[in-house]
């Protein structure tokens, strides 16, 4: 199976595991499972990071791709036509973008995404599939 990562699920698997659900845990191990985190959490997080919303610790956010790549999580480009094809994607009522994209790619290439996030868990979208 394909599981593309939430955000805050990236931020936990390098850092805080324990959040993450027995679950999500289970996924992660399973080999044949392939786990995918888009370019665009890589991103967000830098963003935030720069407006002051976000502090890590424990590690510098430049090793976050090194640090996922030793976890065998693949880091996953989106292409121009996927972003661009982004403006057909009907929009929600949920307000992050980065999210809306998360769910967007989750659709496209038919991945299953892995979120906590509430608001996620309870959209009722033809073709979308999430966990936690």
């Amino acid at each position: 199976m394909n599981y593309l990562i939430d955000t805050h699920c990236i931020l936990w698997c390098i850092s805080d595991p324990e959040k993450l659900s027995k679950n999500v845990l289970k996924i992660l191990e399973n080999s044949s499972n392939r786990i995918i985190v888009s370019s665009i959490s890589l991103w967000e997080i830098a963003l935030k990071i720069r407006l002051k919303k976000l502090e890590i610790s424990g590690f510098k956010e430049e090793n976050i791709p090194e640090l996922l790549t030793k976890m065998n999580i693949e880091i996953m480009d989106f292409s121009g036509n996927e972003a661009i094809l982004f403006s057909k994607f009907e929009l929600l009522d949920h307000k992050d973008p980065f999210d809306l994209f998360l769910i967007y790619l989750s659709i496209k290439r038919n991945y299953t995404l892995i979120s906590k996030d509430s608001v996620i868990s309870k959209m009722k979208i033809k073709g979308f599939k999430t966990i936690w």
